[in-house]
């Protein structure tokens, strides 16, 4: 699942509104193209060692253009790539299904149920009766793309 926004945690607290279905709609187009390019990026920056040298080299150049204060070294990208690939955080679905980016909607149910008493105690109660479907979409994942496709 990607990080959560502000914006996308209003959405998973009340379901999808019809905002976000007409935005849906609108950007349609632009997600069917940008969501595969997404996928093969991730493929790439877990396949290909030239890739991972040229992200983590441009990740330490904005990280020292904006002077930042948490130490960022090219160990602690590697060590961050590895460890990403070691506990499985990003691979061909679960179980493996060959494809990078999907959503396994059994997994978000269980978010949902796992979030629900949070964000109660927080008097920002989760819709009631709210559907994987709502907050989540496989719509525009190319089934093709993966780190090991079938």
């Amino acid at each position: 699942m990607p990080p959560a926004t502000p914006t996308s945690l209003r959405a998973f607290r009340s379901g999808a509104s019809r905002s976000s279905s007409r935005d849906k709609d609108r950007l349609a187009p632009c997600l069917k193209k940008l969501v595969p390019i997404v996928q093969q990026s991730q493929v790439d920056v877990h396949t290909k060692a030239d890739v991972q040298t040229r992200l983590i080299d441009q990740t330490l150049k904005i990280a020292d253009a904006y002077d930042s204060k948490n130490p960022y070294t090219t160990d602690s990208a590697k060590f961050a790539l590895s460890q990403e690939q070691k506990l499985k955080l990003t691979g061909d679905g679960s179980p493996p299904n060959g494809t990078i980016g999907d959503f396994d909607m059994a997994r978000v149910q269980k978010m949902i149920q796992l979030l629900q008493p949070i964000f109660a105690a927080q008097r920002k109660p989760i819709k009631e009766g709210l559907k994987p479907e709502e907050v989540a979409t496989n719509e525009f994942i190319d089934t093709s793309i993966g780190v090991n496709p079938n």
